[in-house]
């Protein structure tokens, strides 16, 4: 099976909820046109990613799944036949709590279901519930798994995303940086001992005057190769303009890589559990 994969490279507007959706819904238009079947957004892509100044209104800014913004997505989904990845702080429940979110919506529209991010990161912590699970999203184009931009620090997330059956792990990122090493490490790295498909979708955004999230959004087959990715914003005065990636890739890659490459098969659980 092959389906084609869009990534959306953005810079958000801190806050500015109407904006960000609008940017958004172009670009996934224009991954749209260029045939791609799933369309991933980055981390938080709805508020833009400073908690230092966005932190204390995310009540405001959160949005439970049949929100406005969201059914804007579910319409879009339907018309252009689509899977849509959108990341959001998200409520669940009547609780009020906030969940760092990625709503997973169908082609046909209707909502497959939300990951939460589990392992929260530094200031993370002090406004957003951590998520408990690990989902496969079986949609019409391929077997997703989410995991969100920490996330990809711990080898377990896309492990168990991998034994579960994912194709393609969606990884919404808002990545400093100061971590660009680590970004290519864990991108690579991830795709490569799991032997499947990775989609790493970063913002692009300056803090203090100088670049802080550097983009570098990119597609990585299964054994570590990088096949598409977008620019690397590291200079002064480098644009900060949305961009769209879109890839072919080929599921049946998967078999064929892990039948010359047996990280799965040799496995040996049973010296693991200490």
């Amino acid at each position: 099976m092959r389906t084609k994969i869009g990534i959306v490279q953005m810079h958000p507007h801190l806050g500015d909820k109407e904006k960000n959706l609008s940017k958004a819904i172009e670009q996934i238009n224009n991954a749209a046109d260029q045939g791609a079947n799933i369309v991933a957004l980055p981390e938080m892509f709805l508020t833009g990613y400073n908690l230092s100044k966005i932190g204390n209104k995310l009540n405001n800014l959160a949005e439970k799944k049949d929100g406005n913004s969201i059914q804007k997505l579910k319409n879009l989904a339907q018309k252009r036949n689509i899977v849509i990845v959108a990341p959001i702080p998200e409520i669940r429940d009547v609780s009020g709590d906030i969940y760092n979110s990625a709503i997973i919506i169908e082609n046909d529209g209707n909502i497959i279901g939300s990951y939460a991010k589990t392992h929260l990161w530094e200031d993370e912590k002090k406004y957003f519930t951590p998520g408990d699970s690990l989902p496969i999203f079986k949609t019409n184009f391929g077997k997703i798994g989410i995991m969100t931009c920490y996330d990809a620090g711990f080898p377990e997330v896309a492990r168990s995303l991998a034994l579960k059956g994912a194709q393609i792990i969606i990884m919404p990122s808002a990545w400093r940086i100061q971590d660009i090493t680590l970004w290519d490490l864990n991108t690579r790295s991830r795709a490569l001992e799991n032997s499947l498909f990775l989609a790493a979708i970063n913002i692009v955004g300056k803090r203090n005057g100088k670049p802080h999230f550097f983009g570098n959004s990119r597609i990585v087959n299964v054994d570590g190769e990088i096949i598409a990715e977008a620019y690397l914003f590291d200079e002064e005065g480098l644009s900060m303009d949305d961009v769209v990636v879109v890839e072919e890739i080929d599921f049946g890659r998967i078999d064929e890589m892990r039948d010359e490459l047996q990280y799965l098969k040799d496995r040996r659980p049973d010296i693991y559990e200490d």
